[in-house]
This record gives structure tokens, sequence and C-alpha cells, in this order.
């Protein structure tokens, strides 16, 4: 008996799975049909594309537009200047077999110096790559002041600086909004930066810095430079005329003893020329 009832529930079984099938068909075949139409499917693969390229159109227009902000505010005489000064730069570097390391950071680090000065926040994308490779002549030049000075505070705050520059920004051209430091707060930086650069020469001695006194100088009130930077205030440059200057004495050294870093010499030549410019230049803005 219990074999007639198995045979029974599998042939309803056998009927149900067999409905089932029919009706999982019956709802299946406009789709099957759909996919055998190559006029419907080429409509479709046309709506795909379409949404595809209005969606990237809208990103590219708006990638094209901030583009153009920060292109933005160049004067051709700039534009010129600093094409004969990167141009100059690289053609020295080859005649003279420079590091290939210090031209990059040479022209990354002057790209960064003249974007910062036009208050463009793009400006951070050369300086980390500057750093990174004036990290490494720090460290081949045993100039170890600047090298934890670049990886452990330069990398870091210009990836803080890129965000804060892109929150205080004039909507129309992008420009950062300037800033300068009352009476007060000056003063409190003379006093800061007389007393950590004394505390960073002797720190820089006890390790043997092959050039402690200047290494212990630009190490110090760069750390100072860089804040006032990320905070847009006017005194950076003032701070950054000081370190070029004194970083043109160091390099020059170097490069009478024998190392290939004319690059780094010229770099922080231009440096010097480019903070009393941009001083300049934005005086007339904060005013």
């Amino acid at each position: 008996m219990s074999s007639l009832f198995a045979g029974a529930d599998n042939i309803t079984s056998g009927l149900t799975d067999e409905k089932t099938r029919e009706a999982d068909a019956a709802n299946k075949a406009p789709f099957v049909a759909a996919n055998s139409n190559p006029f419907l499917n080429i409509l479709l693969l046309h709506i795909d594309c379409t949404f595809i390229t209005v969606h990237y159109t809208i990103q590219i227009m708006k990638f094209t537009e901030i583009l153009k902000k920060e292109l933005a505010g160049w004067k051709k005489s700039e534009v010129i200047i600093l094409s004969v000064i990167l141009a100059a730069i690289i053609i020295h570097a080859f005649i003279r077999d420079d590091s290939k390391i210090a031209l990059i950071s040479a022209v990354c680090g002057i790209l960064y110096t003249t974007i910062a000065g036009k208050g463009k926040s793009s400006c951070y994308l050369f300086g980390l790559c500057s750093s990174a490779c004036y990290s490494y002549l720090s460290f081949i030049n045993a100039l170890y002041g600047n090298l934890i000075l670049n990886i452990g505070y330069y990398i870091p705050a210009q990836i803080l600086g890129f965000f804060s520059w892109n929150k205080n920004f004039k909507q129309n051209t992008r420009d950062i909004i300037k800033t300068k430091l009352n009476q007060k707060e000056r003063i409190s930086l003379i006093i800061a930066g007389i007393a950590g650069s004394i505390i960073t020469i002797f720190t820089l001695k006890y390790f043997n810095d092959s050039n402690a006194i200047i290494d212990g100088i630009t190490t110090f009130l760069s750390i100072l430079g860089m804040y006032l930077t990320v905070k847009r205030c006017i005194e950076q440059w003032v701070i950054w005329m000081i370190v070029n200057g004194l970083s043109v004495i160091m390099w020059t050294n170097i490069v009478l003893h024998g190392t290939k870093a004319y690059s780094a010499v010229f770099m922080w030549a231009i440096y010097f020329v480019f903070a009393i410019y941009f001083y300049l230049k934005w005086r007339k803005e904060v005013k």
C-alpha cells in the first residue's frame, strides 16, 4: 500500500512541477522574445550608453569648471617667466648630469610655490611630490632635520592644507581668502621662532647633522612657515624669505663639496625671489 501512495505522490509531484515549469516559461516568454529582438536590444543599449554619457559629461563639466578657476588669474608675463625658469632648470640639469630626483623636486617645488602664491589649493599636489623627493635628498646628504621635517610634518600638513584651503576660497575664482596676524601673534611668532631654532640647532648637533646651524634654523622656521601657509597668513612669506635664503647658502655649500644637486640650489634661489614677489602681491590684497 505504501508503494501505491508513494507512486501517487510522485505523479502528483510530477504534475505540479510540470505546471510550475509551464508557468515559469509563460512568465519568461516576454523576456525571451525581447532578448531575441535585435531592435529592442539596440534600443536598450542606446539608452544605457546615453545615461552613461550624460553622467560622465556632467562630471567632466564639473572638473573643467574647477580647472578653469584653478588656471584663472594668471598674467601672461607670469606664465612666460615660469616657463622660462622651468625650461632653464631642466636644460641645466641635463647638461650638468644633475640628480633626477633633485630635478623633479625642483620642478614640483617651484610649481607648488607659484600656485600657492596664486592662492590655488591644487598647489599641494605638487608640494607632496616635491616633499617626497626632497626627503630622499636630505637623507643621502645627512640633513636629518630637513628629512624629519618633510616626512613627519610637511607631507601631513600639505594634506591638511589641501582640505583647509578648499573650505576657504572665493567661489567665483577659487582663490583662497588671505589673512594676517595681529601684533600680539607676530610677537609670539618671533619669540617661538628664535627659541625653537636654538633648541633645534642643539638637537641636530647632538645627532651629528652635517650643517646643524642652518639646518636647525630652516627646519624650525619651516614648521612655522607651513603652519602659516595652512592658515593662509601673509606672514608665511616673510618666514619663507629667511628659510629660502639660508637654504641657498646650505645647498651651495653641499654642491661645492661634490654633491650633484645644482637643481636644489636653483630651486631655493627661485623660492627666495618668489617669496618676495608673493609677499608684495598678498600685501595689496590683505590691505
